[in-house]
Order: structure tokens, then C-alpha cells, then sequence
């Protein structure tokens, strides 16, 4: 519900007008100001409350790393992520799906889960491994946690009358997981470079689409299909 305004300089640098959503005003907040690639950012926060001021800040510092680890084969991803036995599981979908509902389901019904982070987890190949990491944007659940595991699977949530669940195909997985991640399409340099990261996780790691009621058997189905 928030709009940002993108201007572009000559020498390709960005500066992004960061506004609060539209129903808080949409008052301008801050204003993110950085060179082609993103290795020198800086926040200019506008006259205003703290909330005000906190909302640019936290929005200006994710675009800031998502876009600049974008050539440090690191991802941002709109995903719950939840860890089971040692290993992370992450659960993307638009807002409003479920994504949490289902990282709750497993927490409280399947044995040894506990929350990594329930909005943008962070995603990076480390020597051909695909880890998955808490970051300080956990969205509207307070999980700001400095925790670290191996990524076991994505599975994109769509919502059902009966559950289900499928491995995707490579193109398929490519196409699921890409929307998920915090990218710019018209940047080709970042854009590219998310796209190689995004083959690189698909080419390592399971990729499923659930076709899920909101309930302990989708949970169920899920976790004994995806930890196999």
C-alpha cells in the first residue's frame, strides 16, 4: 500500500522517494540515494514522527541490501521461513495467503520447528550450498533472529479445497520462486544477477508447489513430502 518514486541520473545512480502506505498518509518519509551498484547508499529521512522516520530507515536499508548482495550470490525473498531438524524451510505466496498460517501449522504440529523469520529471510550459495538466514525484516511477527541453516526446500503456498502437493520442474521452479525475490526488471545488471542466483538455488534445492487447505493435514503432507 506504499509508493515509491524511482529517478534514475546519468551515471546510473538511484534515488528512491520512500512514502508511507496510503493509510497512514502516504507522507513522503525518506529518501534513498545511491550510485549504479549500490556500494554507496545514503538515507536522507524527512521532517516527521518516528514512525515516519523508522518506516523510511527500515525500507531504505532492506532496498540498499537487497539490490546491492544481489552480485554476492544472495537473495531477499517474501517468504516465511521455518527451521525443522536443522534444516530451513521456506514457504512464499502474495500477502495475504497464507504463508505464516502454514509456518504456524508446522511449528504446532510437527515436532522440532521453531520460526527463522516470517517475511524476508535471506537466501545465499556458499560454495555450491544453499543457506537460508533471519534478517531485521520479519514484517508484522517480531522474529528478528541472527540464525543461520541449510535451505531443505521453497514451496509455494496456493490456497485449495483439498491439499496437495508437487515438484516443480526446473522452468517451472525458475518462475515460481523469481516473484518471490526483491528485484528491479528494468536494472538489467540486478536483474540478471538475481536471475543467476535464482537458477543456481533452483538447480540445488526442491522446489514445490502446495495446494493446501489451512489446516494440520496440509502441514502434514508437506513436511513428509518435502523432507524426504
Amino acid at each position: 500500500g506504499a509508493n515509491h518514486g524511482v529517478y534514475r541520473d546519468a551515471d546510473r545512480g538511484y534515488a528512491f522517494e520512500i512514502s508511507l502506505p496510503e493509510c497512514d498518509g502516504g507522507a513522503l518519509s525518506c529518501c534513498l540515494i545511491t550510485n549504479a551498484d549500490f556500494s554507496h547508499c545514503r538515507a536522507v529521512l524527512m521532517e516527521g514522527g518516528l514512525r515516519q522516520k523508522q518506516f523510511g530507515l527500515n525500507n531504505a536499508m532492506m532496498m540498499a541490501y537487497a539490490f546491492s548482495a544481489s552480485e554476492q550470490d544472495t537473495l531477499l525473498i517474501h517468504a516465511s521461513v521455518i527451521r525443522n531438524n536443522g534444516y530451513g524451510y521456506l514457504f512464499t505466496a502474495p500477502s495475504g495467503t497464507g504463508k505464516s498460517t502454514h509456518t504456524r501449522l508446522w511449528y504446532d504440529n510437527i515436532p522440532g520447528c521453531d520460526l527463522m523469520n516470517d517475511d524476508n529471510p535471506v537466501v545465499r550459495i556458499i560454495n555450491n550450498e544453499v543457506f537460508v538466514y533471519g534478517s531485521p525484516w520479519s514484517g508484522k511477527t517480531p522474529c528478528y533472529r541472527q540464525v543461520k541453516a541449510p535451505l531443505g526446500a521453497i514451496v509455494r503456498i496456493d490456497r485449495a479445497k483439498q491439499n496437495s502437493i508437487e515438484r516443480l520442474k526446473s522452468i517451472e521452479a525458475f518462475a515460481s520462486l523469481l516473484p518471490a525475490c526483491s528485484t528491479m526488471k528494468w536494472d538489467g545488471d540486478i536483474f540478471n544477477a538475481i536471475c543467476d542466483n535464482v537458477t543456481s538455488v533452483v538447480e540445488r534445492i526442491g522446489i514445490f508447489t502446495l495446494h493446501c487447505l489451512p489446516d494440520e493435514e496440509a502441514a502434514r503432507i508437506c513436511h513428509q513430502e518435502v523432507t524426504k
